[in-house]
């Protein structure tokens, strides 16, 4: 199962929420893949990856290991690092698919490190607002669904606790859904909601959840250990209220079936 983790902004917590829930996975016995797509490539720096992403090191043609496996509970994680360095990742992206030796070599390489192992799940970071037809999902997708053509994509929208954020969230998740030809949306994560409103911030997710169609609402609380985390990978704090979506995941949810977490 592939979920890929989106939102309309930075800053929400997108990044959080694909470490954690590949934590999560992990510590189950799951051997997970976490695709760092986000330019920032906050994960992939959280990990220890220090050389240059896939991306860049094709367009430069140059040696490097964007990946890092880490053993986690009874499974591992392995990071990849697509992106993450620095503002000419579009043009390095637009390179590759221009130039067929370099889509043969971006190709090659991304297609080893897929089957390097037999994996259970892929956790996808992405950049903010990101739609189908942007060009590093077209990059990632010839290549991802030639191995894996019937694998199940989910997706996770997360937003802030802002009213103006999660209806700015809504917006572009109807917007996004539009325009995905493959995959469902899952979820809606409100993240860093402040102590006392709880109940306030349910009410918002119920009805954002109707206008979206999504089955599920996560409401997380600021979380004191996350703040400017700078730590290890493998011991990233973890939402507790994030240890239940995996038990979603595979669930065949009723037309009106709404499930809030909190």
């Amino acid at each position: 199962m592939r979920i890929s983790i989106h939102g309309a902004k930075g800053g929400v917590g997108k990044t959080t929420i694909s470490i954690t829930l590949a934590l999560i996975l992990a510590e189950r016995g799951g051997k997970v893949v976490l695709l760092d797509r986000d330019n920032i490539g906050f994960a992939s720096r959280i990990s220890g990856i220090e050389d240059k992403g896939l991306v860049k090191s094709i367009v430069e043609k140059s040696e490097s290991d964007p990946t890092l496996t880490v053993k986690v509970g009874k499974g591992r994680v392995t990071v990849i690092k697509m992106l993450g360095d620095g503002p000419r990742y579009e043009q390095y992206i637009q390179e590759i698919l221009r130039d067929d030796s370099l889509k043969r070599a971006f190709n090659l390489k991304y297609s080893q490190i897929l089957r390097s192992t037999e994996f259970d799940y892929f956790v996808v970071d992405n950049p903010s607002m990101l739609q189908f037809q942007d060009s590093i999902v077209k990059l990632d997708l010839d290549v991802f669904l030639s191995l894996y053509p019937n694998v199940e994509i989910k997706r996770v929208y997360v937003s802030d606790s802002s009213t103006l954020s999660i209806w700015q969230t809504v917006k572009y998740a109807k917007l996004a859904e539009e325009g995905f030809r493959i995959g469902s949306a899952l979820g809606l994560v409100v993240n860093m909601v402040p102590p006392m409103m709880e109940e306030a911030k349910e009410r918002e997710v119920r009805e954002a959840l109707e206008k979206i169609d999504i089955p599920v609402g996560v409401i997380t609380p600021f979380y004191d250990p996350l703040f400017q985390y700078n730590g290890e990978l493998t011991e990233f704090p973890i939402l507790p209220q994030l240890r239940s979506v995996p038990n979603l995941l595979e669930r065949k949810f009723r037309k009106d079936e709404r499930i809030i977490i909190r």
